[in-house]
């Protein structure tokens, strides 16, 4: 089994807050369709996750943060993968969340 992380400033434009790679997404995709060993996939956030970490200062200390943030970034991350697994499916990969 091979284990794969697929890097936030690979996948998004970390400089464009919310913008992912797609076209980057979509060879990522067709590279990891030759591999036939199991592979688990895993990603970083990106333009997605740190944008709103930042916002709402997620990003730098622990502490209790603000719920409202908290459930933005997840929601933002969820985007994030859905466009994962979307081009995973186009490309005949057969994602599992």
């Amino acid at each position: 089994m091979i284990l794969i992380k697929l890097g936030g400033s690979i996948i998004t434009n970390k400089e464009k807050p919310l913008s992912a790679r797609r076209k980057t997404i979509d060879n990522l995709a067709k590279s990891l369709k030759k591999i036939r060993e199991p592979i688990i996939i895993v990603h970083g956030g990106g333009s997605y996750g740190h944008y709103w970490s930042v916002k709402y200062d997620m990003h730098t200390k622990e502490r209790k943060y603000d719920l409202r943030g908290v459930a933005i970034v997840k929601n933002s991350m969820i985007e994030l993968n859905k466009i994962i697994l979307d081009s995973f499916l186009k490309n005949k990969l057969n994602p599992i969340l």
